[in-house]
């Protein structure tokens, strides 16, 4: 009878030593879970508060090349004072300029109002930083090259659009020029004719001039032979950059002018 007397309380003991140690284990278990929330709620504060600012500016820096490469920083904005007096014009082939026509350096961008990359360039701080400190002071002449690309549908009508506006005023040239990089994605699909005549309105043109202008491709001569110049002049992508003579990717494009203006003495 004593035999298993005494070995109850053994197998109890190892019983309790048994509940105890599972409990301290889930203890420890448990706090090491609770640091390794502690410690990833912690690194997505710091990664929203930080790293998530970066990834944005990134992602809204224009891409220079084509739609598929990215990279360009943005530029930051800048202080310079805009010129009430900034001349506007055309060259040869009914190019649109803007800026000093005698100035020692000449920039020439080979665009497509069609192409995501072209749009991301001309709603950047880059280009507003390229107006306000290079074109408007008179530094240097800006030139607008079409360049539609034989994909991209609706990107001949487009510079028609532009340039049909220009005729009306060089002024209006760049004002279309601005909205239909600004709004792309509201008629890169489809008939744009509609969308080009309230544009026109909105920058209050002559509609019956420019709906005359758009309907009866007036410009689609011209528009034809700057995509036919672009490609004897072999530019790879749009945006391209050429300061005088020299092409220029636009993560480059106001270190090349600098040093175009500090060769011209300017």
């Amino acid at each position: 009878m004593s035999t298993p007397t005494s070995s109850q309380p053994q197998r109890g003991r190892k019983v309790a030593a048994k509940g105890r140690s599972n409990t301290r284990s889930m203890q420890i278990f448990y706090a090491v879970i609770g640091l390794v929330v502690i410690a990833g709620l912690a690194f997505l504060f710091n990664y929203a508060g930080s790293d998530g600012n970066n990834s944005a500016e990134s992602a809204a820096a224009p891409d220079t090349e084509d739609a598929s490469e990215n990279g360009i920083p943005t530029a930051p904005a800048s202080d310079a004072a805009p010129d009430a007096e900034i001349q506007e014009g055309t060259v040869a082939g009914g190019f649109y300029t803007r800026g000093n026509p005698d100035a020692a350096v000449t920039v020439i961008e080979y665009s497509d109002f069609q192409c995501p990359a072209c749009a991301n360039f001309s709603t950047s701080s880059l280009y507003t930083q390229l107006q306000e400190e290079y074109i408007e002071p008179g530094k240097i002449q800006f030139i607008f090259h079409d360049f539609p690309l034989p994909y991209h549908d609706n990107a001949p009508k487009a510079s028609e659009a532009a340039r049909c506006a220009g005729e009306q005023d060089p002024a209006k040239y760049w004002q279309m020029h601005d909205l239909l990089f600004e709004r792309q994605n509201e008629w890169i699909s489809g008939s744009p004719e509609n969308r080009f005549n309230q544009f026109a309105a909105t920058i209050e043109l002559d509609g019956e001039q420019f709906q005359s202008c758009l309907s009866n491709g007036k410009y689609s001569t011209e528009v034809n032979a700057a995509f036919q110049a672009a490609m004897d002049a072999e530019i790879p992508a749009t945006p391209t950059f050429v300061v005088n003579g020299e092409q220029v990717k636009a993560s480059l494009l106001l270190t090349k002018i600098d040093a175009a203006l500090q060769q011209a003495g300017g």
